[in-house]
């Protein structure tokens, strides 16, 4: 009778013993980040008047012989930018560098300020240009061109 009472005592606490339940790892979360995208320059001619919306040439070209980036809009001449060259630099608006305007059937010829080309290579330059004028109700003149194909 001593075997069947140990042996039930053995049974019984086998039995109330709590199995240790398994552990379970908590997850690490994930951190999925989203891309910072640079915008990228659009190729073309684009310049605002007077601080205005701003205007997207239909096409543009630099002609190397001539250093002259020229725009286009509405079947016409918009823009003729006449530089001493067309190397990477700051040219300032004058006797030697000139920007003109065409609108209203007139030539308006900017009075200061600078065309900056920040890049000529592979056949394509980009730059800058913020200009003055005091013709033709134009006061400021301020744009960009980005991949201009040079001819």
């Amino acid at each position: 009778m001593k075997t069947y009472i140990l042996s039930l005592a053995v049974v019984l606490t086998i039995v109330s013993c709590k199995k240790k339940e398994a552990e379970t790892a908590t997850p690490t979360p994930v951190v999925v980040s989203t891309p910072v995208v640079t915008p990228v320059a659009t190729a073309g001619f684009k310049w605002t008047e007077n601080g205005g919306a701003e205007i997207t040439a239909d096409s543009s070209r630099f002609t190397a012989q001539y250093s002259t980036l020229i725009a286009f809009k509405g079947g016409s001449v918009k823009f003729e930018i006449n530089l001493t060259a067309g190397t990477v630099a700051t040219y300032t608006i004058g006797t030697n560098n000139v920007l003109t305007l065409v609108g209203g059937g007139a030539n308006h010829v900017a009075t200061g300020g600078s065309v900056v080309v920040t890049a000529n290579a592979s056949s394509k330059m980009s730059g800058t240009f913020d200009v003055t004028m005091n013709t033709g109700g134009f006061t400021n003149v301020k744009g960009a061109f980005t991949d201009v194909v040079i001819k």
